[in-house]
């Protein structure tokens, strides 16, 4: 179903020019995240959504340039870099909101809940805490 969602949404925008097109998928999406997190905050939440996921669309028109301008893909080391610090930039306004709204407690809340520190929750989804262990 999404996948038809998202086709429904960018044919029409096909002919734009690429970062318009792109831009366009990247608002898609930041509209698609406002709408689903309106039933658990009973918030429209625009403005983090909307700054992040255009920034996201922003970057990617930002890769394609540096790839026209130098023949080269971003990639290895620098790439990371630079991913890592463009999302945590663009991403801090969304956290801050999860953090207003009170998500993260939430979700800290329900780990606290089943006995098991953030930390040892996320060792148990990746599959390495204490009691699930790799190899047990």
């Amino acid at each position: 179903m999404l996948r038809d969602i998202f086709i429904l949404w960018s044919r029409p925008f096909e002919s734009l020019p690429k970062p318009l097109y792109i831009l366009s998928i990247f608002l898609a999406s930041a509209i698609f995240h406002i709408i689903i997190y309106y039933p658990m905050t009973k918030q429209l939440i625009i403005s983090p959504y909307l700054t992040f996921y255009l920034s996201q669309g922003i970057g990617c028109i930002l890769e394609r340039a540096f790839y026209k301008v130098s023949g080269r893909k971003v990639g290895g080391w620098w790439g990371r870099v630079w991913m890592w610090v463009w999302v945590m930039g663009t991403g801090s306004g969304m956290v801050e909101e999860y953090y207003r709204i009170g998500w993260v407690g939430m979700m800290r809340g329900a780990l606290v809940e089943n006995g098991l520190s953030p930390a040892e929750g996320l060792g148990r989804w990746l599959g390495i805490s204490p009691d699930v262990g790799i190899g047990k």
